[in-house]
């Protein structure tokens, strides 16, 4: 499904729960916590290390982030491995593989340890399916708002 498919409403993407989810009657507002703004497709803020960074949030990708060599060096400075074809839904690319030592701040989400492939060939940083899988995702294309939550645990 395109995403204009969902741009009358929030998608709700529960990673855990690997559930999808689709609301016309909710909105993402900019006091909600852990809420994003974009304003060219999915490009939301990210924070590596101490830097802070535009990012596109792929959500399908199956990858937890690619970062441009000039970005990797900046954030994190460690050494990267020889790398392989990387396939991306926008082609396929060069790229070495990476530990981030330095937290990946995402919405309200927080990551330590992330792999990360690292691409001179990639224009910009991506985060990916695997980043997001112990958190949940909400798309509201009206408000071009995107919040990224930490899931909770469920309580039976």
């Amino acid at each position: 499904l395109a995403r204009g498919f969902f741009a009358d409403g929030v998608l709700i993407i529960d990673y855990p729960q690997r559930r999808l989810q689709f609301h016309r009657d909710i909105d993402l507002l900019p006091a909600q916590p852990d809420t994003l703004a974009y304003s060219r497709a999915f490009r939301i803020q990210v924070t590596i290390g101490t830097v802070t960074t535009e990012a596109q949030l792929d959500t399908g990708a199956n990858v937890a982030m690619v970062l441009p060599t000039a970005l990797f060096r900046r954030a994190a400075g460690a050494a990267v491995t020889t790398g392989d074809q990387l396939t991306l839904s926008h082609g396929e690319v060069d790229g070495g593989h990476a530990q981030l030592d330095v937290p990946v701040l995402i919405g309200g989400l927080a990551l330590q340890g992330l792999h990360v492939r690292v691409s001179d060939h990639y224009p910009e940083a991506v985060v990916g399916a695997h980043a997001l899988q112990e958190a949940v995702v909400l798309i509201d294309q009206r408000s071009q708002r995107v919040a990224i939550c930490p899931s909770r645990p469920h309580r039976n």
